[in-house]
């Protein structure tokens, strides 16, 4: 079960703007297709999916920062008390080759309100480096694995989590990350400290 919502990771004040033209569905298609069996990634796929500033430090007060994160509200399970849990990631990839994710595992405590909201249950930032694999698959260590996919036009990354976190019904759970702008900066800073120490 995936259900909308309109704030992503609300229950840790990130704020995320969608960015135009985003279809947020569950998944997308695999833009490999189609190569008589042989995934090729087009050629600076991954680049146009690494952190960076939109806009500059002139204009601070509008200064945005590319990120992927899962827009749905991806269900992994049921807890004991009848409630959904769900899983927010926000990921940022860095053109050093490092990556931060923040994760969230949350459980849906207003199911039958269109403005979903969220409790959380356990919260981590994890930190490492990336690679890729035969030019198609991006590798997260000690983390996942991204694979090309597009929505509705728009380039993003099929994550799958391939190690614990915390929930152990997590590993191997795979979920759509969309290209979104936030206030969070690639290394976890806000827009003026951003700027203040470049």
């Amino acid at each position: 079960m995936k259900l909308r919502h309109h704030l992503v990771l609300a229950s840790v004040s990130l704020l995320f703007i969608a960015c135009a033209g985003n279809g947020g569905s569950g998944g997308g298609s695999d833009p490999t297709a189609g190569n008589g069996g042989q995934k090729v990634v087009p050629a600076g796929y991954y680049d146009e999916l690494m952190a960076q500033a939109i806009g500059d430090c002139s204009d601070i007060r509008n200064l945005r920062f590319q990120s992927l994160a899962n827009l749905n509200v991806d269900q992994y399970g049921i807890g004991p008390d009848g409630k959904t849990l769900v899983v927010h990631i926000l990921l940022n990839l860095r053109q050093d080759g490092t990556f931060r994710v923040t994760y969230s595992e949350e459980r849906v405590i207003n199911p039958d309100n269109d403005n979903l909201q969220f409790k959380p249950l356990f919260w981590k930032t994890i930190d490492g480096v990336w690679s890729l694999q035969d030019e198609s698959l991006l590798i997260l260590q000690n983390f996942g694995i991204l694979t090309a996919s597009e929505n509705g036009g728009q380039k993003g990354a099929q994550l799958t989590i391939q190690v614990q976190i915390h929930d152990a019904r997590l590993i191997n759970y795979s979920l759509y990350l969309d290209k979104i702008e936030t206030l969070i900066g690639p290394r976890g800073e806000t827009p003026d400290q951003f700027c203040r120490y470049r």
